[in-house]
């Protein structure tokens, strides 16, 4: 049978999966563009094979999905060099892809070659790190953690070193033995020396030992030469400073870091949840005025005033505001784990809370482990012995983009301590894309597979760009909440997620690293992962003008971006990108000096004179039209997914 698709729904399907894969015929590069499969000089198979033995050539996608040409798994920083070296010989685009927690499609493009550096393992710990030129001694993948006595003598740094793809929940299983533990991602399956640590990195305890790019003392990393540099506080220390904080992908390729460790301390967790009996749906799907909900956004603002003092004091936590009420789990560690001192900085907060009007009672629970990763394992049972994708559990098949996937059991544990009802909390995480199912990326099969001769292997893959939302806020901005307009009130309490993401450690480090100084100054960062209209987060940057934004959780689309993401850092790491990657080799959007280059007919090329000027301070658009699922796609083809207009 043939499937007849009329000419304007053929035009809609390619704007909105992307040009076809398919070669026709061969045609010559237009000048400082990268090569495409159709172009004359595109190296052959038996160039790639004898280049980088292993390597996958891609099968085209029935729908013309935009996607790398091929696919190749470095199993060493050697392998990593001479990719590099292919793909800068014959000016092909490459984009680098790890454990595939990307919201931003960085880590995909429409041509050229996929590096998946997931493979890239091995966990080591030493007592005391001392950078060298030379760098810490790599780890040998599959080998089992040796036990390290005399660690965190006085005057010494212990430390663990590792390969990229090893995930957070992989790293703190390899260190539990010594009962150590390292600051990771949320989220057990990100890998911690990816994009998660390279672009600030926050997670439950980052206001007590501060943030991801705070952690690491050490990368090693291919740059655009082809080859392995170290990068230190001794060796390369521009380099080192760009990669704490200038955005995953855009310095080279990193193989190995090594980062902090610290004695894993015993953990509370402090479940709480409190609803409005007046607030209703509507409200909070903007279809009235919502003076139904004025006392529940009265009482999540009045939380949010009290944040920076309870954060001070020790708090942590990660809060939901939904249709009806707030629920979330608030993390203590080390002196401050016990029931008494947890219930001591909540419960007064608690009660103040429900007297605002139709406020109903609250209810708590605590949860008390010994280790931290023991806490962490509860959330993500089973988690780091397979590792690679976006999956909770065992089970890596299918990936999820909303909160479950992200928090694990957190959420759960509400019904597993009958706080909830399941009923009642499927209903109040409805409106975000909690248990969405994505392959990915729109090539990648449904179910997981191995490596197959096609290069579409489950995990990782490419998720596709999903909009989104984010900001940075400071004790400023949430004592000043109570007395904030109503709209202002009503974003803060309706439209986003609540993370404590930074704290006294974070603050009390100076400007060693390059992520936006906002970081040091924040207490929480608002997250929107919800569908539009609902993702913006411009109500609150009305309110918060200076405040920043984390560029891992920030619109693919914002404007003000320099500034946005990176601050007054931005113009010292233009100078480090310009001296290291001259011919910008690694191109990620947003990314620094993404705008010295632009797409044009599906490659990329050095940018037309006045082409920064036209984007009017709007992040450049990638080469990579994938959206996390075609109905993304059709929303941003629409208009529809453009969450705001301006930042």
């Amino acid at each position: 049978m043939k499937l007849l698709i009329s000419p304007t729904l053929a035009l809609l399907f390619q704007h909105v999966i992307g040009a076809s894969g398919t070669e026709t015929s061969r045609q010559f590069v237009p000048g400082n563009c990268t090569v495409l499969k159709t172009d004359t000089t595109f190296p052959t198979l038996a160039q790639w094979q004898s280049a980088l033995p292993g390597v996958l050539p891609r099968k085209v996608n029935w729908l013309g999905t935009a996607r790398p040409d091929y696919r190749y798994i470095p199993k060493s920083a050697s392998d990593v060099e001479k990719a590099v070296q292919f793909v800068t010989k014959h000016n092909l685009r490459i984009s680098i892809i790890n454990t595939g927690h990307d919201y931003q499609g960085r880590n995909d493009a429409s041509s050229g070659l996929s590096l998946d550096v997931s493979q890239l393992r091995g966990v080591t710990v030493t007592s005391n790190f001392i950078p060298t030129s030379e760098g810490a001694k790599s780890p040998v993948p599959g080998q089992p953690v040796a036990l390290v006595s005399n660690l965190h003598a006085p005057g010494k740094q212990s430390a663990a070193t590792f390969g990229v793809g090893v995930v957070g929940s992989e790293l703190n299983r390899a260190l539990k033995a010594s009962k150590l533990f390292a600051v990771s991602g949320g989220a057990a399956t990100v890998s911690v020396a990816g994009g998660w640590g390279q672009s600030g990195g926050h997670s439950f305890v980052s206001h007590l030992y501060g943030i991801g790019v705070d952690q690491f003392l050490e990368f090693k990393v291919v740059t655009a030469d082809g080859k392995l540099k170290v990068a230190n506080s001794k060796t390369n220390p521009d380099l080192f400073w760009a990669l704490r904080g200038g955005g995953g992908g855009a310095w080279g390729v990193v193989t190995e870091a090594t980062v902090k460790v610290y004695p894993s301390p015993p953990t509370v967790l402090y479940l709480v949840a409190i609803n409005s009996s007046t607030a209703t749906l509507n409200s909070y799907l903007n279809r009235t005025d919502g003076k139904d909900a004025a006392g529940l956004y009265d009482a999540i603002a009045y939380l949010g005033s009290q944040f920076p003092s309870m954060v001070d004091k020790g708090t942590g936590g990660i809060f939901l505001t939904t249709p009806y009420g707030f629920m979330g789990g608030s993390i203590f560690v080390g002196e401050n784990a016990t029931e008494a001192y947890a219930k001591s900085i909540w419960e007064p907060v608690l009660n103040k809370m429900k007297t605002f009007p139709g406020m109903d009672r609250w209810v708590a629970s605590i949860s008390v482990y010994p280790m931290y990763q023991d806490f962490f394992t509860t959330m993500w049972p089973g988690v780091g012995k397979t590792t690679g994708g976006s999956g909770t559990g065992e089970s890596l098949t299918n990936a999820t983009t909303g909160v479950s996937a992200r928090y694990g059991n957190l959420f759960k544990l509400f019904v597993d301590k009958g706080m909830v009802r399941e009923r009642d909390l499927r209903e109040h995480l409805s409106f975000i894309p909690t248990e969405r199912q994505s392959k990915r990326s729109p090539q990648a099969p449904s179910d997981w597979t191995p490596y197959t001769t096609t290069g579409d292997y489950s995990p990782p893959n490419a998720h596709g760009k999903f909009p989104m939302d984010n900001i940075l806020l400071d004790r400023k901005h949430l004592e000043g909440l109570p007395s904030a307009p109503f709209q202002v009130k009503r974003a803060f309490a309706s439209r986003h997620i609540i993370e404590i993401v930074s704290g006294p450690a974070t603050h009390a480090k100076g400007n060693d690293t390059s992520v936006v100084p906002a970081w040091r100054k924040a207490y929480i960062s608002c997250y929107s992962p919800y569908y539009p209209p609902y993702a913006s987060a411009d109500t609150l940057r009305g309110y918060a003008p200076d405040a920043g934004a984390y560029v891992n959780e920030a619109y693919y689309g914002a404007k003000n971006w320099k500034n946005a993401f990176w601050g007054t850092n931005y113009p010292k790491l233009s100078e480090i990108k310009s001296k290291w990657d001259v011919n910008n080799t690694f191109w990620v959007t947003p990314g620094v000096n993404a705008d010295h280059m632009e797409v044009r007919d599906g490659r990329v090329c050095q940018a037309l004179p006045g082409s920064a000027e036209k984007l009017n301070g709007i992040v450049p658009t990638s080469d990579n039209p994938n959206g996390i699922d075609l109905m993304a796609n059709l929303r941003d083809f629409m208009g529809l997914g453009v969450p705001y207009r301006g930042q």
